[in-house]
């Protein structure tokens, strides 16, 4: 019988052991699953499992802390699947020192009892779930190594070294050594190197110094770079050297002839090199755009990273500063340099009313700066930033402008809309009380007298006197009632004169003047024009001014009744007005007779439909164009390569093809010699073997190829003609059509 402590012990051993289990399975996966995104040797593999298995293990043991099995579990679990127990497995754990004498009956009856089960068994076995969970995550990680170890496949021999561009390429076999010194250019503060091969990796501008000792007697040697470019290598004491500043990547080959006048040929050897890029700016502050109150700070900070590969040599800002609006704008240039340099941060504090700035004017700042490239440095320049310097006053009347509550008064009243508001006025009446409608209709004779002297203005009417020609006297007649009592509104127009007032003092002057010297003035008055009177300081005829006034009298009517509160009495006088201002207006405009080509009139009847086309003469002028193919090369050898991997004899020309293909392969290789390098010496391989034994190699075939299609420019889309499907019905309609035929 298992005693129950040691039932509590075995489970937490099973606990502990599925964790560990499941600890290692996933440790398992990830790893599997890094080692396929990231190529990993198996030793690192294994370290990178032990410890994947030790840290999850770790990370789940502290996630468990405080969650052992205890006895009351255990106990709790066996009341649930051992009913022979009755419910008191508790008992089982239970020192017998503790218990009552019941509880003492009762352990003693179950421990019986317990003695004849296998309680073992039936304890919850987590060690199943966990072998489960462990066995599908290596089958995983099994799965994952595979197919990375699968894609990774590389082919081996001969060709891996044709078509891999890492592998060092062979010397030929009568080169004893190679020394090459790349000595990089002094603003980059890098060091001489001296390598023993010819692939050569080197930044731009380097000089590099080649030194080459051969195992037997040569006379002469040289390197030819990217086809076109001869270096030739002096003999001294038996090694042969030659420099020469490396400005372009691509290829290198090298030439040896012996004493017999045989000429030798290297492999393609690379150069790559590695450009000297341009200067990176960012500017931080202040932002790309930016509005500022120069009344409330006149500092602006302007902060900018700089970075360069080798360091900067030259830095400036430009600012720009615009003044003016319109057509009236000003621009003006400043050259400034930054105050302070910590690193790559280049900061200033720019003083805005140094540079003469006021509201509304802007700045657009941007910073230039070079690096200590050789010969030619590398220009950077940022992108503008534009500083707004603010109009308050313009920002408040433009603010203002745009809400659509307290708009400005309309000061200038149409007539028309003067009518509109005394009809309004007149609808409204019953829903007024007296004193709104007295003040409202008041209103509107004001518009009225407001409109009436503007349209004075086209008289030269200053003042309010005999507006509109009508006599004050007058109106004061027609304004007076029948019982002879004065309205109080006529203290407004008119007031009463007494002797010393001072109107009367010309009249009293023209009857002591001499009637002969007014008949002069009337002489005279036929021959001048007076600039002093308010009929003569304008330019219209004499209709026009009569229409105008009668206008003007009639809106004096309308203003009158309209401050006398009788706006139905003033809606006559405001509809005459309206009539005689837009007969002026009608009036005022000139019609000008349309003076140009004029066809002549068409004759349908005798010309429509007579197919006559006899004087119908045809514009076409047709011109053939061909179309030049600039990969016809490319196309060739690709053709070539195609009959030799098929089995066909070639010919000169399908060599001659192969030849020009070369060509083509290293002007690519000038640019990208790590793609094409390979290609163009499994392309001299072929041509040997074809030189040899009439048959090349087909796996360089294939690789050539390969090179070859990436020259090509993608293949235009064409669209296919798809068969029209139709059913057995369509199609025995369509053949009776046939066969009725």
């Amino acid at each position: 019988m298992t005693t129950p402590a040691a039932l509590t012990h075995r489970c937490n051993q099973r606990r502990w052991a599925s964790l560990a289990l499941r600890s290692t399975a996933i440790a398992l996966v990830l790893t599997a699953l890094a080692g396929w995104l990231t190529p990993i040797s198996m030793l690192t593999f294994v370290g990178v499992a032990l410890l994947g298995t030790t840290v999850s293990l770790g990370v789940i043991a502290l996630l468990e802390k405080g969650k052992a099995v205890t006895d009351a579990l255990i106990a709790q679990h066996l009341n649930r699947a051992v009913p022979e127990l009755e419910e008191s497995a508790e008992l089982l754990f239970a020192p017998p020192a503790n218990l009552t004498l019941l509880e003492r009956l009762q352990q003693k009856r179950i421990t019986a009892k317990a003695a004849s089960l296998n309680l073992e068994a039936v304890l919850p076995n987590l060690m199943t779930s966990a072998i489960y969970f462990f066995a599908l995550s290596a089958v995983a990680a099994c799965l994952l190594v595979a197919t990375q170890l699968l894609f990774s496949k590389k082919p081996n021999g001969d060709l891996q070294a044709a078509s891999n561009p890492s592998v060092a390429v062979p010397l030929p076999p009568n080169v004893e050594s190679v020394s090459v010194t790349l000595a990089p250019p002094r603003y980059t503060a890098k060091p001489v190197q001296t390598v023993s091969r010819l692939d050569l990796s080197f930044l731009e501008h380097s000089r590099a110094s080649f030194e080459i000792r051969f195992s037997t007697r040569v006379a002469s040697a040289w390197l030819v770079f990217n086809g076109d470019d001869t270096l030739r290598l002096k003999n001294e004491k038996g090694k042969f050297i030659g420099s020469k500043i490396l400005d372009a990547g691509g290829f290198y080959v090298l030439h040896i002839e012996d004493e017999q006048g045989r000429t030798q040929t290297s492999d393609y050897h690379k150069l790559e090199m590695l450009r000297d890029n341009a200067p990176t700016i960012a500017i931080s502050e202040p932002d790309q755009r930016s509005d500022i109150d120069i009344l409330k700070t006149a500092l602006l900070p302007l902060t900018a990273t700089i970075h360069d590969d080798y360091g900067i040599a030259k830095t400036k800002v430009v600012a720009v500063i615009t003044q003016g609006k319109g057509e009236n704008v000003k621009f003006r240039e400043q050259i400034l340099s930054f105050e302070s340099i910590a690193g790559e941060k280049y900061s200033r504090q720019l003083d805005l009313k140094a540079f003469g700035l006021a509201p509304g004017d802007e700045l657009y700042l941007h910073v230039e700066a070079a690096d200590a490239r050789e010969p030619k440095p590398n220009w950077t320049r940022s992108e503008t930033h534009i500083v707004s310097i603010k109009d308050t006053a313009a920002s408040e009347v433009d603010f203002s402008m745009s809400l659509p509550i307290a708009a400005q008064p309309d000061y200038f009243r149409s007539q028309r809309q003067i009518i509109i508001d005394t009809q309004k006025l007149l609808r409204e009446k019953k829903t007024l009380s007296e004193k709104e409608f007295n003040a409202r209709s008041e209103n509107i004779g004001i518009d009225q007298k407001v409109l009436r002297l503007r349209y004075g203005k086209f008289l030269g009417e200053e003042f309010e006197s005999a507006i509109g020609g009508v006599d004050v006297d007058e109106i004061m007649k027609a304004a007076t009632p029948k019982d002879s009592v004065v309205h109080p509104l006529m203290k407004f127009i008119k007031h009463v004169h007494d002797a010393n007032c001072g109107h009367d003092v010309k009249s009293a002057e023209m009857a002591d003047k001499n009637p002969n010297e007014e008949s002069v003035e009337k002489l005279m008055s036929r021959f001048t024009h007076a600039h002093d009177t308010e009929e003569g300081a304008t330019f219209y005829s004499d209709g026009v001014k009569a229409q105008l006034k009668a206008a003007l009298a009639e809106m004096w009517e309308a203003e009158l009744y309209l401050r006398m509160h009788k706006p139905t009495d003033a809606i006559p006088f405001e509809l005459n007005a309206l009539k005689l201002l837009k007969d002026l207006q009608q009036k005022s405009r000139v019609y000008v007779q349309r003076v140009g080509f004029e066809p002549p009139p068409l004759k349908p009847d005798e010309k429509r439909l007579s197919g006559k086309l006899d004087k119908i003469q045809s514009s076409i002028n047709a011109t053939s164009v061909v179309e030049q193919d600039n990969f016809q090369t490319v196309r060739l050898t690709l053709a070539a390569i195609q009959k030799a991997t098929s089995g066909g004899t070639l010919t000169g020309a399908d060599i001659q093809a192969l030849e020009r293909g070369g060509q083509a392969l290293g002007d690519a290789a000038r640019n990208e010699p790590t793609r094409y390098l390979a290609a163009m010496r499994d392309l001299r391989l072929c041509l040997n073997a074809l030189a040899e034994s009439g048959i090349a190699p087909a796996l360089r075939l294939a690789s050539v190829e390969r090179a070859l299609l990436t020259l090509l420019p993608p293949a235009e889309p064409r669209l296919a003609q798809t068969p029209l499907s139709m059913s057995s019905v369509a199609k025995a309609y369509f053949n009776s059509f046939g066969n009725a035929k």
